[in-house]
């Protein structure tokens, strides 16, 4: 059951929202839609599911769709109130990029989508009900949690990095569960994120830096969920053994990949009378570089053209010269897991 869609009380200008009821549980869905509209949503949904037949063309359909949305990370964004969810599709983040996406790709309505989005970012919520309380909460910020525990428990992915891997084999790679504080550059106030299912140690059967050239045709597909780490080794490891996931997009037997990324494209010939061609956002007032939120992946265009903002790197992409998956991460990742959609 839903309510219609009206304005948020309180003070202050809040995005409309979207009341919901399902097996005994209401909750509000804060739309924050951008150029989307409801019915925009439901014209997708309607012709993903009549012209594709598996999850993982929906999931590839969907994610091109969302291509030029802006990236903000969701840690810069107020947190939800309890029984709150945030619907988000004015900006996103590589995380819940790939949130979103999924939760489209499994949905015949706005309101499936919705509760779709429950069920990958929140545990038991059926029973918790929704706390986005980054430490004391139930919504998962580890995506080892969300999508490699929780998503597969529920049936919507299935890891098949050992069969990707094929003869050459997997690695046990193992990493911590742990809390930390947030950088501040990715959370102003620096809340603490907990493990929802636990402080501890995992162990994952891994595809090595060594063997990423199997991140090609035929062994990977269209939809794969790649989820890409680096080691210690590279002294930028972060908790929980994933650092970014792509979509992979096989185009005519080259596997491409969609992401979204803050990182922009570089555009030496752009002007201040040029018009943006991706997320329309220029960093630092630079129109030579335009962020790319959602995005293909594009050739690197060099340390050189690279600037640092608020103390994260920001590079430049030659998007006319769309990377392949395998050339990408064997560049900048040491692991990675694939989910194949169920």
């Amino acid at each position: 059951m839903r309510a219609p869609i009206g304005a948020a009380h309180g003070p202050g200008p809040c995005p409309p929202y979207l009341l919901l009821t399902r097996a005994g549980r209401s909750i509000q869905a804060n739309l924050e839609l951008g150029r989307w509209t409801a019915d925009g949503i439901q014209s997708l949904l309607t012709q993903v599911q009549s012209c594709f037949d598996d999850p993982a063309g929906r999931l590839v359909q969907v994610a091109r769709r969302l291509r030029r949305t802006p990236f903000v990370f969701e840690s810069q964004l107020s947190i939800p109130e309890r029984d709150q969810v945030r619907v988000r599709l004015a900006s996103l983040d590589c995380v819940t990029f790939v949130y979103t996406a999924l939760a489209l790709a499994r949905a015949k309505s706005v309101e499936d989508f919705i509760w779709n989005l429950c069920s990958i970012r929140y545990l038991n919520w059926q029973r918790f009900g929704l706390d986005s309380d980054p430490a004391t909460g139930n919504i998962f910020d580890f995506v080892y949690e969300s999508l490699y525990e929780n998503a597969t428990a529920l049936g919507l992915l299935a890891d098949v990095t050992a069969e990707v891997a094929g003869r050459r084999g997997v690695t046990t790679v193992s990493g911590q569960l742990a809390p930390f504080r947030r950088h501040p550059a990715f959370d102003s106030a620096e809340l603490t994120v907990t493990p929802k299912l636990g402080t501890r140690t995992v162990c994952a059967p891994m595809l090595l830096q060594a063997n990423f050239d199997r991140l090609a045709s035929p062994q990977l597909r269209s939809g794969d969920v790649v989820l890409l780490g680096k080691s210690k080794a590279r002294g930028q490891e972060v908790p929980g053994l994933v650092n970014h996931l792509v979509i992979a997009d096989d185009q005519e037997g080259r596997v491409h990949f969609l992401h979204c990324t803050r990182n922009f494209a570089w555009r030496p010939s752009a002007s201040t009378s040029s018009v943006g061609e991706h997320a329309g956002i220029f960093i630092g007032g630079d129109a030579r570089r335009e962020q790319l939120g959602v995005e293909f992946g594009g050739e690197h265009a060099g340390d050189d053209v690279a600037v640092y903002v608020d103390g994260l790197s920001y590079h430049g992409y030659i998007q006319e010269r769309r990377r392949e998956l395998a050339d990408y991460a064997k560049n900048n990742f040491d692991h990675a897991l694939i989910l194949r959609s169920q």
